[in-house]
């Protein structure tokens, strides 16, 4: 469950890693050595339990993630990512950390990632429409990625949400325009 208030210590520790792999060339290589580990959390629920349990040692943990990583480029770098977030007690935000660094790199390769709610399923003229006109609105995009889901509480129109800002063009979203102006809120 995504956990609002957690965003941004997750986008400052994203960003940081982000920033070294990039100067070492190796931010792809990061996303993939940090997917292994979210991957490994999500099959085995017993390993997350174990590195988020503050009565078993770092070095324990440490040795954990070693022998998952071991052999892979980059992962001397997510060891010592993973050695501050358990000195941090940060590790329970690991999943919010693996999707900031996902969206970070996925800006670096110019894919601009956009969630698109609507009251109704899209038919593929309207998907490519959406992102001719995000690619003439951000030229810096190689590729628009567009993640669909049907939201009928929007009664129509459609609500985009990407780099941390919503554009809200649902009915149900001027209804409540509408309804605050009339209030005089």
């Amino acid at each position: 469950m995504r956990n609002v208030a957690n965003e941004p210590v997750a986008i400052k520790y994203s960003t940081a890693l982000f920033n070294v792999a990039v100067d070492s060339d190796i931010n792809d290589d990061v996303l993939e050595l940090l997917k292994v580990m979210q991957n490994a959390f999500v099959e085995n629920i017993k390993l997350y339990q174990t590195f988020i349990n503050p009565e078993i040692a770092k070095k324990t943990k440490l040795n954990i993630v070693s022998e998952i990583l071991k052999g892979k480029k980059a992962n001397e770098l997510v060891l010592k990512f993973f050695e501050l977030l358990f000195e941090k007690g940060r590790i329970n935000i690991f999943d919010e950390i693996v999707k900031q660094y996902d969206l970070l790199n996925k800006e670096e390769n110019g894919i601009l990632d956009v969630k698109v709610y609507s009251a109704f399923e899209l038919h593929n003229d309207t998907k490519k429409l959406i992102k001719d006109k995000l690619k003439e609105y951000y030229p810096g995009s190689k590729e628009v990625q567009l993640n669909i889901k049907v939201d009928e509480k929007l009664i129509g129109g459609i609500k985009l949400e990407m780099r941390g800002k919503i554009f809200d063009g649902s009915i149900s979203g001027y209804l409540s325009k509408m309804k605050k102006t009339l209030r005089g809120e």
